[in-house]
């Protein structure tokens, strides 16, 4: 057995797990169809319409598991998507989906065997500074979540720029120990794209910073504001309701700053220190959307 072969049974494995259907795609179903039985979404899920394509498409997403599992075998063995595809083709697979009443069952067709095999960007070879980093900063399980994330994401790979593959290598290798790495990593590799340069991502992610930092001061001053006056008065006056979460840019703010004393060794200093002070019975826009609503009702 080839590793394209040893990977089509991975996934032919998950597929027929008799997994529950998840919150998106059943959220999808009952808002576009309604409540639907087991023959009525077999059917559904079975035609050939634009419709059963994209339901097929919210299903067959690998989670991670089934990512680290392919992973050893995509990085050790050079496989093309297409030899993957064939192989999981022709072991008929079958996707099971548990549902309230029962278990629906959906045989893939080499259409759907071969968006599968597309989704594991198994053609993403990580770029040395990534791998050397993640083998010196993790344990063997963590290093390779972590080239599973980067190879889900198109980070660090040969086709991808050299300073962000060094950038993620670095913040592996030094904070690598870190119990919140992953969690740092989730935040600021969405604000790696498009940087080539060491010097581009550092200035980028400051730039970020600064962004994030001049919405907090402008959620500030809402809050300042409110206290002075009431909600219906600043939003018939046309001030916009800041949609951040404080919490988590505060916490992106400070993840870009360990990151660049991490890996470049200094950081800037916020101009307004003032808005890194959490008040906690600050105005919280999800909290209070109820209230907006009845404001306008």
């Amino acid at each position: 057995m080839d590793a394209s072969q040893r990977i089509a049974q991975v996934l032919r494995d998950w597929l027929g797990e008799e997994r529950p259907m998840d919150d998106e795609t059943h959220h999808f179903i009952e808002s576009t169809y309604g409540a639907l039985g087991d023959e009525e979404l077999a059917a559904l899920l079975n035609g050939d319409d634009a419709e059963a394509v994209t339901l097929r498409e919210f299903m067959l997403e690998p989670d991670e598991a089934v990512r680290m599992a392919v992973e050893a075998e995509a990085l050790e063995n050079q496989t093309d998507e297409a030899d993957v595809a064939a192989a999981l083709s022709g072991l008929e697979p079958v996707l099971a989906v548990r549902t309230a009443l029962g278990v629906v069952r959906l045989p893939l067709d080499a259409d759907d065997c071969r968006m599968l095999a597309r989704r594991l960007r198994l053609g993403w070879v990580p770029r040395p500074e990534l791998s050397a980093g993640a083998a010196e900063g993790l344990d063997e399980e963590q290093a390779t979540r972590l080239l599973v994330r980067c190879r889900q994401r198109n980070l660090g790979g040969e086709d991808t720029p050299e300073a962000q593959a060094r950038f993620l290598g670095d913040l592996a290798r030094r904070s690598g120990s870190a119990p919140t790495f992953f969690t740092m990593f989730g935040r600021l590799a969405p604000l790696l794209s498009g940087l080539e340069s060491d010097e581009a991502v550092y200035a980028g992610l400051q730039m970020h910073k600064a962004t994030l930092a001049r919405a907090l001061r402008e959620l500030q001053e809402f809050e300042r504001d409110l206290k002075r006056s009431n909600m219906e008065t600043m939003l018939l006056q046309g001030r916009r309701i800041p949609e951040i979460s404080a919490d988590e840019t505060r916490a992106t703010i400070m993840d870009i700053d360990r990151a660049c004393l991490a890996v470049f060794g200094r950081t800037e200093v916020l101009p307004d220190q003032a808005v890194m002070e959490a008040d906690h019975g600050s105005f919280d826009p999800d909290e209070d959307l109820d209230r907006i609503f009845d404001i306008f009702g």
